[in-house]
């Protein structure tokens, strides 16, 4: 049987190796014309049976190399798709999957994370979601257009939420448990679970979360945002109090000032760096978020919430190495980049120098460009991750730490362990982008490694299973944390631990 009850109608999936699909199922109604910018509404119903076996349209971006196997683009985009055994009234875990890009480019059609194979090995309801993007989910139209817009600018995080609020209501027509439901996410998705696990608008809606690398720093305060929104009315070329005009601009108009907003404010800093501020991602509104993800959650705001999070090894190579970022490849350079940890001492320039030679002792395999990465990695994504770790393990025990290590053979062996590799092995996945950074040889039981050790957390709220070395808990005692590593996984204390304390203050 491949038609389901719905609360909007019925739906018709298709047959996918072991699952049942059901692709592009609207949660939230069209967020066009004079609903755009405005938090999501309650989704359309229908007469008869909806077919639901192809994915809905891509949310609106700029052109990127990911957009080439998407759908087309459209602004009617707030739907998802899910892959379940079967419809039946098994009370599966639930794991709703949040892409990642920026917050600006990718879907959740994308086949790098299709949910087929997660779904169907391990017994789970596996489910993607669509959120706006850039401009049209993130731009903070407050002071603007008044209390109407008030959460403009977490418009993407509220199509999450609504989508989660679509699991609750039906996803136990698909076989799936809406009392285990864990939110997961990579890159901006790890950062929008953050969010979710700060925002007082999710609460109850899930049980458990993951964060790959992506964690709490990342949230505009409403005054920024509320630059970021005054540049992107004077590169659209209308007026800060013309809600009609804007809601009537073409959408690659929108996409044009969003990326000449990008453009200027970075130059207002002094030039566009390799990992400038994101002028798009959420706001700091009051209401949808009222503190810093990360600092919300030291205050505990998801104590009855079990949290996965880590990072890769080696995050930035994909950015220095795939797409060329400039990188420093001088010692001078690399303590450069490692000023901001010597502000408060004696020496600035000599603390900084030292740290430095810290980072290039403890990599002597790695060219100068490699170190530099390294310390990008360090600051970007692991000491975030650590950060939200120590915050939650604060209220909740079931707190757990992961490192993603194996290294890829591809380019040489110079992306080694970069951003976004262990997605091709959580999804099996042998078409998108990731097959470019895992390569055709991956070890097939690394794979199996990280998809029972997501799913069996996503069951009990524990990592730990029967292919990998007993997982303990994180804390800033022992500091456990689980280095993936094919057939030498292995339990970690406190890894990098002298590259560690040299940001105990900086981040």
């Amino acid at each position: 049987m491949t038609v389901a009850t719905i609360a909007q109608g019925n739906v018709r999936g298709v047959a996918e190796g072991g699952t049942i699909a059901f692709k592009g199922i609207p949660f939230a109604a069209p967020p066009t014309g004079a609903l755009r910018f405005l938090p999501p509404q309650p989704p359309p119903t229908w007469d008869g049976v909806r077919d639901t076996q192809t994915f809905g349209p891509t949310p609106p971006q700029m052109a990127s190399p990911a957009t080439a196997a998407l759908p087309p683009q459209d602004e009617d985009c707030l739907a998802l798709s899910l892959w379940t055994p079967a419809l039946d009234n098994e009370k599966r875990p639930v794991m709703v999957w949040i892409h990642g890009g920026a917050f600006l480019i990718e879907a959740a059609s994308d086949p790098s994370w299709h949910g087929q194979v997660l779904a169907e090995e391990n017994d789970i309801v596996m489910v993607s979601v669509e959120y706006r993007h850039g401009a049209l989910g993130f731009l903070h139209l407050a002071s603007q257009f008044g209390d109407e817009y008030a959460t403009s600018g977490n418009n993407g995080i509220l199509d999450q939420i609504a989508a989660l609020q679509w699991v609750q209501e039906n996803i136990a027509t698909f076989g799936g448990d809406p009392d285990n439901v864990t939110i997961f996410g990579e890159s901006a998705g790890g950062m929008s679970v953050a969010t979710l696990m700060a925002s007082p608008k999710a609460t109850g809606l899930f049980h458990k979360a993951i964060a790959q690398s992506g964690a709490g720093h990342n949230a505009l305060t409403a005054a920024r945002a509320t630059e970021v929104a005054d540049q992107f009315f004077a590169a659209a070329g209308i007026s800060p109090d013309d809600k009609e005009a804007l809601c009537a601009l073409p959408v690659e108009k929108i996409l044009q000032a969003q990326m000449q907003t990008m453009s200027a404010m970075a130059g207002a800093q002094g030039g566009m760096v390799v990992d400038a501020e994101m002028m798009f991602q959420p706001v700091v509104d009051g209401i949808v978020l009222e503190e810093r993800p990360v600092d919300a959650i030291a205050n505990g705001t998801s104590p009855n919430i079990a949290l996965l999070t880590g990072t890769c090894l080696d995050e930035w190579r994909l950015f220095s190495e795939m797409l060329g970022m400039p990188t420093p490849d001088t010692e001078e350079a690399i303590a450069g980049q490692l000023a901001g940890l010597a502000t408060d001492a004696e020496d600035p320039t000599e603390k900084a120098a030292t740290a430095a030679k810290i980072y290039i002792s403890n990599r002597e395999n790695d060219s100068l460009r490699q170190v530099s990465a390294a310390i990008t990695t360090d600051r970007v994504f692991w000491l975030p991750a650590i950060r939200l770790a120590e915050a939650h393990a604060r209220h909740q025990e079931k707190t757990y730490m992961y490192r993603f290590s194996w290294r890829s053979p591809m380019m040489g062996g110079r992306l080694g362990a970069c951003h976004g590799m262990e997605l091709a092995f959580l999804f099996d996945t042998a078409e998108g982008m990731l097959a470019m950074l895992a390569g055709p040889e991956a070890p097939k039981s690394l794979g199996k490694q990280v998809r029972k050790a997501w799913t069996e957390f996503a069951r009990t709220g524990n990592p730990t299973n029967d292919l990998l070395p007993a997982w303990p808990a994180y804390n800033e005692k022992t500091r456990a944390t689980m280095e993936f590593l094919e057939e030498h996984t292995k339990l970690v204390n406190d890894p990098n631990s002298e590259e560690r304390l040299l940001w105990e203050k900086a981040i």
